[in-house]
């Protein structure tokens, strides 16, 4: 019986409107790009994934991705007894220098045709060093209660949108203290940390189109610049315009 190798490497090159549906693998799949950004989606989680940050979708995690521009990268799939190492949920990582520096050198030696011993040390290092990375905060949890599910999804996709949790309550079916309840049971945040982090994100998905600090801001919601910037801070670890030089700059 002829065992598949470890790690398969394919070179991504999508347009922005090829989104794909729900669907599964049965490898484990790392995305690293190169250009453009990534909307994804699970059953439970949404997140974003940008150039130089590394994406983990484990096997069998059903998920769609949705380019918010020309994306070019690496996709690579791990074999599924191998991904049994790396988390078991998605999640996006920044790669400290080795981790990235043996991720690259794993890009560049396997087209080759034959799997070497030396891809085998290379590979078990890589799964080593992704273990220890630090994950980003870019992953938001979703709700399982169809009521719940549909709120969240409301705040999701108007981010300007600040209602209270009295309104909330009201259009979905819930007292005060059930929707508080069951909001931080399904998705460990409160209704307030969910609906600023979902700000968040949808502030990351116009700074990796290319909008500026103060576009993205007021587009979520917020009154002042400043306080966006100091919020996304606290969230990230640093300032809108430092991640967008990290991360989304289109100088390499």
């Amino acid at each position: 019986m002829t065992v598949s190798a470890p790690l398969k490497v394919l070179r991504l090159a999508v347009e922005a409107d090829q989104s794909r549906d729900l669907h599964t693998h049965s490898e484990g799949q790392l995305y690293w790009l190169e250009q453009g950004a990534i909307f994804c989606r699970s059953d439970r989680y949404h997140w974003l994934t940008a150039p130089r940050q590394l994406s983990w979708i484990p096997p069998g995690c059903q998920h769609g991705a949705r380019p918010l521009s020309m994306v070019r990268g690496t996709l690579l799939h791990l074999r599924e007894d191998l991904a049994s190492a790396m988390p078991q949920e998605p999640v996006t990582l920044e790669p400290h220098r080795l981790l990235e520096a043996t991720l690259l050198r794993l890009i560049e030696l396997c087209p080759e045709s034959d799997w070497l011993e030396r891809h085998e040390h290379l590979l078990q290092v890589f799964l080593s060093e992704a273990r220890e990375a630090t994950p980003l905060r870019q992953r938001l949890p979703m709700p399982h209660d169809a009521r719940l599910l549909r709120m969240a999804n409301t705040l999701w996709r108007a981010p300007e949108s600040n209602p209270g949790l009295d309104a909330l309550a009201l259009e979905f079916g819930f007292s005060r203290r059930t929707l508080t309840r069951k909001f931080m049971q399904e998705t460990g945040m409160s209704l307030s940390q969910w609906t600023q982090h979902a700000k968040l994100l949808r502030a990351l998905e116009l700074l990796a189109a290319n909008e500026s600090v103060s576009s993205a801001a007021f587009a979520v919601g917020y009154q002042s610049v400043s306080t966006f910037c100091a919020v996304f801070k606290q969230v990230f670890g640093m300032s809108p315009g430092d991640y967008k030089r990290r991360f989304l700059s289109r100088e390499k």
